[in-house]
């Protein structure tokens, strides 16, 4: 486990970020922790924790949108948990991007793909690493936080797209004793009866009765990728018990690329927003609007 260093204020907004460096037993590389405290909190109404997947791409947005949702009084206040890599800045560093790429294929996804196939194509077929990125998070990575931060007792929140959306899903159906408020944008499955595997152990949890998750995708993003998630989501419909709140939104005239914002924004609200007020849903609501 490395050290704590501060590294500034995030993206200019006066949001003070803190990182340090753990290296999970079964995963390859080490993860770069980046933590943002987001809103007042105190020592009896602690801060909810929040991981989010793929923080070299999308810590500094999140931070911002759960800044300003914090700001309206939608979520109450959260410590942002990113997890990442130690790489150079991806956005203008195409080597970094292409390695970045192939760690996050690696760690997030549950099954082996041949990612030669895919739009920006790999050198060779990836993913399966996602049972031992979700044991280093569980063991290694908020034991680490919980030493540092006092944080609100879990379960706790998490989010990701793409693939890291994919590691959403698959962490709210396998620990949902963890992770019980997730935000999946466009959780592309890759393997439909891996999911219908884990869904319906998932329905016979205790912990299922309070999940509250929220799929988001765009319009406009690859038909194979919707087809599957929806008929997923109409799956969750027919098995998730009662009391579960789990919604889904297709955004019009988004890409995969431009409908993460609105996924994460709507999601947080969501997945979020009754527990500012100390409520949940006392209806089941498993919906689908497109």
């Amino acid at each position: 486990m490395g050290g704590e260093s501060s590294v500034g204020s995030g993206a200019d907004i006066g949001v003070e970020v803190a990182e340090l460096v753990v290296h999970p037993a079964g995963l390859p590389d080490p993860l770069t922790v980046s933590i943002a405290a987001i809103g007042p909190s105190s020592e009896a109404e602690p801060p909810q924790l929040l991981v989010v997947i793929d923080a070299n791409m999308l810590f500094a947005t999140v931070i911002q949108l759960a800044a300003l949702l914090q700001l309206t009084g939608e979520i109450p206040p959260v410590l942002v948990v990113g997890v990442g890599y130690d790489l150079d800045p991806i956005y203008s560093n195409p080597t970094a991007l292409n390695e970045f790429l192939i760690r996050r294929s690696r760690d997030n996804l549950a099954v082996t793909v041949d990612l030669t196939q895919m739009p920006r194509k790999m050198t060779r077929p990836s993913g399966g690493g996602a049972p031992n990125l979700l044991d280093g998070i569980v063991n290694t990575v908020i034991p680490a936080i919980e030493q540092r931060h006092h944080i609100a007792p879990g379960p706790h929140a998490l989010l990701g797209h793409s693939g890291g959306g994919h590691f959403g899903l698959y962490a709210a159906l396998a620990r949902p004793d963890i992770f019980d408020r997730v935000v999946a944008g466009t959780p592309v499955l890759f393997s439909y009866e891996l999911f219908e595997s884990l869904a319906a152990s998932w329905a016979q949890t205790d912990e299922a009765s309070r999940t509250q998750l929220f799929v988001g995708t765009g319009q406009l993003e690859p038909a194979e990728y919707l087809d599957d998630i929806h008929r997923f989501i109409d799956h969750l419909h027919g098995i998730a018990p009662s009391e579960a709140h789990i919604t889904s939104h297709t955004f019009e005239g988004e890409t995969h690329n431009s409908v993460w914002p609105a996924v994460f924004t709507r999601g947080l609200r969501t997945v979020l927003g009754d527990f500012r007020q100390g409520e949940t849903s006392a209806t089941p609501t498993v919906t689908r609007n497109t």
